[in-house]
């Protein structure tokens, strides 16, 4: 199984508390999978309504005939950065159109630092 995992450091995308409640682990990425799911949307995806996860919060996301699961966790233990991760699910490849619009939506987001890419086959 493939997928592909993007990593940062961010000061953004904060969950409230009583967000972070809903979450069985108290995991924050709420946030950031809402602003992500919507970008997503704005450039012509279908995105799903957003559910925690004991990993954060997932949304699945499709091109029309591709469909990934997508994971957005951020450890915000540490201020004022957050160690964050998103992760596109199974059979997900660096050059699949989902996963070329993710890396560029963070790449161009002005929270987002240190962006590294990793993935798994």
């Amino acid at each position: 199984m493939s997928y592909v995992h993007f990593s940062f450091q961010t000061s953004a995308f904060k969950d409230t508390p009583e967000i972070k409640a809903q979450n069985i682990n108290e995991i924050s990425g709420h946030s950031l999978a809402t602003w992500l799911s919507g970008a997503l949307r704005s450039r012509g995806f279908k995105a799903s309504e957003i559910w925690d996860e004991d990993h954060g919060w997932d949304f699945s996301v499709s091109d029309g005939t591709t469909s990934f699961n997508c994971s957005c966790s951020i450890n915000d233990d540490e201020e004022p950065m957050g160690d964050a991760h998103v992760t596109l699910g199974a059979r997900a490849t660096p050059d699949h159109e989902i996963v070329v619009a993710v890396n560029d939506l963070l790449r161009q987001s002005e929270h987002v630092q240190q962006l590294e890419l990793d993935t798994h086959r």
